[in-house]
């Protein structure tokens, strides 16, 4: 027995289990505007009673005196530290994450995980759960005292309204198609000039900056696009600047680099913007 606990210590000792505990590691905080380090790669703050996990900018989960946990990442983010996320939260706090595709997680509190342990379960049978574990959302709630998720959701993929997808699905098409025909007409050669051009002047590699496609101005300029059916010039700008660059020998961004680079963003942000165009009903997918 002795040896099936020890499988799964990992799992199941997270720093911070509960509100109270919460309370008491912050309570030794040095410097509390600046919040305390939790593990290596975040910060717990205190925002009016309630106890924020951080990384860096970001809001990950918040403890409320109800002693209820609260995820509140969303999902852009979530995918800019998916692999921190994935390997490390359950050390942080009791949530246990598992990627499952291109911006999908599955979470489940972990003591579901001890529930495993103290039956004689496998570690096996811990991976076996999260496989089929709620999906993870932007304000997903646990009752930390009996590790329930109080509003989980069944997956957005059972979920689609087939009218809407066909209907996004012909927008994104003729998108992808809008994009194409300005590669052709030289539209992108010319902004990579520009975009090299004001790179070299600024400092060169080091001076790349690319637009971050996780704040909402970019996503909102991107979904108002391909629902009006627009090209706006700065957001094909947009995909210009955040074209992939060799960081020792500079070159201008090609038009081919461009056109990747637009896919992988179109790909990034698929969930978010087909949500926005309403494909998925939410009510729906509300477990009762």
């Amino acid at each position: 027995m002795t040896l099936v606990s020890n499988s799964y210590s990992w799992w199941i000792n997270s720093e911070l289990r509960t509100y109270d505990d919460a309370a008491r590691y912050f309570s030794k905080a040095r410097q509390p505007d600046k919040g305390r380090p939790l593990k290596s790669w975040a910060r717990l703050f205190k925002v009016g009673d309630n106890y924020v996990v951080r990384i860096e900018a970001t809001d990950v989960a918040v403890f409320t005196p109800d002693n209820k946990l609260t995820m509140v990442i969303d999902m852009d983010s979530l995918s800019c530290y998916g692999q921190t996320l994935s390997s490390s939260m359950h050390r942080a706090i009791p949530i246990a994450v598992l990627r499952v595709g291109k911006g999908r997680y599955r979470v489940q509190h972990t003591k579901a995980i001890d529930n495993i342990r103290n039956k004689g379960g496998s570690p096996a049978s811990a991976w076996a759960i999260l496989r089929t574990s709620p999906e993870l959302f932007s304000g997903m709630t646990f009752d930390l005292a009996t590790g329930q998720a109080l509003n989980a959701r069944k997956d957005l993929k059972d979920c689609v309204i087939p009218d809407k997808r066909l209907e996004w699905v012909r927008k994104l098409r003729k998108f992808k198609q809008g994009i194409k025909v300005r590669a052709k007409l030289g539209v992108f050669d010319t902004l990579a000039k520009e975009v090299h051009a004001e790179r070299m002047a600024a400092g060169g590699p080091s001076a790349w900056r690319r637009p971050d496609w996780s704040d909402a101005l970019w996503v909102d300029a991107l979904y108002n696009a391909i629902k009006d059916e627009q090209f706006p010039m700065e957001l094909m700008r947009g995909f210009v600047a955040s074209a992939s660059i060799s960081w020792w020998r500079p070159t201008t961004p090609t038009t081919q680099d461009v056109l990747k680079e637009s896919e992988n963003i179109l790909n990034n942000l698929s969930i978010n913007l087909r949500t926005r165009f309403g494909v998925f009903d939410i009510e729906q997918s509300k477990v009762a």
